[in-house]
């Protein structure tokens, strides 16, 4: 069987595993192969790690689900508020969805390759406007979206912490607060 139609059953099956599983970060690779009928050694093979796979397949049931947030947004609304309306898109998709992002977080954070902050990167040098290096803006946009994703994994432990919940209004908050503390932007 080829490759890429090995890779599409497995994808399928982990999806379909996700969906139906109480807890998400129980589902194993046996599970998967059993359920895409091939071996569970096609998974490294394929997908290099379990975790990869279930990456791929958090990402197309959220893809699936919901409308780009990563997508290109009013073009007549300044760069900060585009920017704005991208991450608190993203925000809403992770609190929906938070059982399989919370799964997926760690592997993204420590092993996946560092992506999301690309798709903020024309954001920010739009908002910058050529006053901050190339390396300066990269940083922040690794800094926005991996200090998000990790509250959002911690929800519980930063609630305890910070004294702010993750509901749709301490999710503002923070979001407002991140804005004002980076962008001294007055939200």
């Amino acid at each position: 069987m080829k490759k890429e139609l090995v890779k599409e059953k497995l994808l399928k099956a982990a999806m379909a595993l996700l969906a139906e599983a109480e807890v998400p970060e129980e589902v194993t690779v046996r599970q998967i192969a059993a359920r895409a009928e091939v071996n569970p050694a096609m998974i490294s093979y394929c997908f290099g790690s379990k975790d990869e796979l279930l990456k791929s397949g958090v990402d197309r049931l959220i893809a699936n689900m919901a409308e780009d947030p990563f997508g290109p947004g009013d073009a007549e609304k300044p760069a900060i508020d585009r920017l704005w309306d991208m991450l608190w898109k993203l925000c809403k998709l992770v609190r929906k969805f938070g059982n399989f992002t919370r799964m997926a977080v760690p592997y993204i954070l420590l092993q996946a390759d560092i992506e999301a902050p690309l798709y903020i990167l024309p954001l920010l040098r739009e908002h910058f406007g050529g006053s901050r290096s190339e390396t300066e803006i990269r940083v922040l946009a690794y800094e926005m979206l991996s200090f998000m994703q990790l509250v959002f994994y911690r929800a519980e432990d930063f609630a305890k912490y910070a004294g702010l919940g993750l509901d749709e209004d301490g999710a503002e908050r923070l979001m407002k607060m991140q804005f004002r503390l980076l962008f001294d932007d007055g939200r």
